[in-house]
């Protein structure tokens, strides 16, 4: 039986293959390997109770929503119901950054109201920039990042940037119970 670094390398694999027109496509079914019921993966759109709606998604991974397409490519998930968003291209630069993160941004802005089950607290909708590849360094997406998160309120910041073939950049976390803030700026990591 294959081991779960086995089953996500080989998923790594065939997304680093995926050809420019498939990459949404292709990512939904991989992470739908890993992503249990009863969240779906799903392509679409996501809205508030105000009825503002965002600009398509690659992926969602969502409960409930309605389908628009029988093979379930697109769909329309209230934010409540939504727990990711991911903004995928295949090959990224400093301009596709800005528009990936101009729309996740937008749905990291949509209101929730229901608190997760079991919580007491509304969770916030995690938001993945993902790209097979990019024409700029890690370094000069997290310096564009820097950039881009001056102007932004840090709720609506991306909370992942992720190239498959070159690596990650994410943000640093404060623990409850500890008395520094570290990570201010984006990390990255090879």
């Amino acid at each position: 039986m294959p081991s779960i670094r086995d089953i996500v390398h080989a998923s790594g694999e065939v997304i680093n293959a995926v050809p420019r027109d498939q990459v949404d496509a292709v990512l939904r079914t991989q992470l739908r390997q890993f992503i249990p019921a009863p969240f779906r993966i799903e392509g679409g759109v996501v809205t508030d109770g105000n009825g503002t709606k965002t600009e398509a998604f690659s992926a969602l991974i969502c409960v409930g929503g309605q389908l628009l397409d029988a093979d379930g490519s697109k769909a329309i998930v209230p934010i409540d119901y939504v727990a990711a968003v991911i903004d995928a291209t295949h090959t990224l630069d400093l301009n596709s950054l800005a528009s990936a993160y101009s729309r996740v941004s937008a749905a990291k802005a949509l209101k929730k109201t229901i608190p997760a089950p079991g919580n007491q607290t509304i969770e916030p909708t995690l938001g993945m920039i993902f790209s097979v590849n990019a024409t700029a360094s890690l370094e000069e997406l997290a310096d564009e990042l820097v950039r881009l998160n001056a102007r932004t309120p840090s709720e609506h910041w991306p909370d992942a940037l992720v190239v498959a073939n070159k690596g990650q950049i994410c943000y640093m976390v404060q623990w409850v119970g500890d008395k520094e803030v570290s990570g201010l700026e984006p990390e990255h990591s090879i």
